[in-house]
């Protein structure tokens, strides 16, 4: 959701046209990865073109995503601790 909002924030795409192309984009790229058993660098040599559009936003993601994914699984893991600590608690 917060994809589709920033990129019609800059693309000047409307919110319900940015959310459908996040939708179909993440349904084709999962259905390569899984019907065609890819794997994500396959994947990234089949849409990428070097020095290409898709090249510099996935240097982008690898640089960024990083941190926030390490945020987002120690948040939720910490989380699963604290409420798994009360429910044995608890029961």
């Amino acid at each position: 959701m917060e994809f589709a909002n920033v990129a019609s924030n800059i693309s000047g795409f409307s919110k319900e046209e940015t959310e459908d192309m996040v939708i179909k984009t993440l349904y084709g790229t999962s259905k390569l990865l899984f019907e065609e058993n890819m794997d994500f660098k396959q994947l990234i040599s089949l849409v990428a073109t070097k020095d290409g559009i898709t090249e510099a936003g996935i240097k982008v993601l690898q640089t960024e995503l990083p941190e926030l994914f390490n945020k987002l699984f120690s948040t939720t893991i910490e989380k699963h601790e604290i409420i798994k600590g009360e429910l044995k608690e608890n029961y």
